[in-house]
């Protein structure tokens, strides 16, 4: 990684500072995360029906898929 940070002029992981958290202190903060992040592949286009995309939980959490990745 080294060799790729250095001819980046990048220093640390590839993926420092990318990750954020924050505290989802009521139900309805919780719902809307959960929408937010079960509809990103519609959003961005990757997909049409967000049960179809391969990589997403939305089936899972709906109850009625085969979560065997």
């Amino acid at each position: 990684m080294a060799l790729f940070s250095g001819g980046h002029g990048r220093t640390g992981t590839p993926w420092e500072g990318r990750y954020k958290a924050c505290l989802l202190d009521s139900a309805d903060y919780v719902l809307r995360g959960y929408r937010y992040i079960e509809l990103y592949p519609v959003r961005a286009r990757l997909t049409d029906d967000p049960a179809a995309y391969s990589w997403s939980s939305y089936s899972a959490n709906l109850g009625d898929a085969d979560t065997r990745h």
